[in-house]
């Protein structure tokens, strides 16, 4: 009963840290990916996140597509810098997975093709979309390589291809999560 109450106590008495906020964008909307060639983009309008941001997320819900090999997706920010998501990944994704991107997760997408936390960039073959407003190299590597120092707020653009003719794919839903830094602690 003592180690209940000490422990209620410093529970208490003990300021607790401030805790980073996070805000999330998600998309409802498709995307279609065709038989032959680009997507039309997914958009997401951000508004309202604090300038502070320190990390990105991206997560695809139901994502489809029996060759990955012929794809490839990439995110571009507000001003146009664009982090290559993976492209011509050797695997078949028959049944809808859902995929969650971060920098410095240890595994890659192209080692498993299955639902998981994956780090962004693989790359197996060097592509550039075809579409004439999508984005060409330089590819960034790193989703927080698109922060930018005046804010991540306007509009967000993902970006599909298929490069071969035979099968299409889908993107059920996705969204964007910025994480912002800890607020400052008052003393």
């Amino acid at each position: 009963m003592k180690k209940l109450l000490l422990s209620l106590f410093l529970a208490i008495a003990v300021p607790l840290a401030a805790q980073s906020e996070t805000y999330t964008f998600r998309s409802e909307n498709p995307i279609t990916i065709p038989i032959f060639g680009p997507a039309d983009p997914g958009i997401l309008y951000v508004e309202g996140v604090p300038e502070d941001v320190v990390n990105i997320t991206l997560r695809l819900f139901g994502y489809k597509h029996r060759f990955t090999a012929e794809t490839m997706v990439a995110l571009t920010n507000p001003n146009g810098f664009t982090t290559l998501i993976w492209a011509s990944v050797s695997c078949r994704v028959t049944a809808p997975i859902d995929l969650e991107f971060i920098d410095g997760t240890e595994e890659n997408f192209r080692d498993n093709c299955s639902t998981g936390t994956y780090l962004p960039g693989a790359e197996q073959r060097e592509r550039t979309f075809t579409l004439p407003i999508a984005p060409k190299k330089p590819y960034f590597a790193e989703l927080n390589q698109l922060i930018e120092a005046d804010g991540v707020d306007g509009r967000w653009l993902l970006w599909s291809e298929d490069f071969s003719r035979g099968d299409g794919g889908e993107i059920t839903s996705w969204e964007i999560i910025f994480e912002t830094a800890s607020p400052p602690v008052d003393e």
